[in-house]
């Protein structure tokens, strides 16, 4: 394994462990916390969560993890 892949896998671990720890309840409670912008329903069918909704968030796998952190920034104001 490359040092580049080892760090890669870290890294993911890492993303994984801080969002699950930081971050509780199901993937609609903190979409509907976090939604500033009102563009939550398009985000949604854009990263193609509509089927995680109700779901947990320590229950994501990597992936879906990814897509609900994406959507968090997404749907919030943010200073560019």
């Amino acid at each position: 394994m490359s040092a580049d892949m080892l760090l890669n896998l870290c890294y993911n671990q890492y993303f994984h462990v801080y969002l699950v720890f930081f971050i509780q309840g199901s993937v609609k409670a903190q979409l509907e916390r976090k939604c500033e912008v009102g563009n939550m329903e398009e985000i949604i069918d854009t990263l193609d969560l509509r089927n995680v909704m109700d779901r947990n968030i320590e229950d994501l796998s990597g992936g879906e993890l990814q897509r609900f952190a994406i959507a968090m920034v997404c749907i919030q104001n943010a200073d560019v």
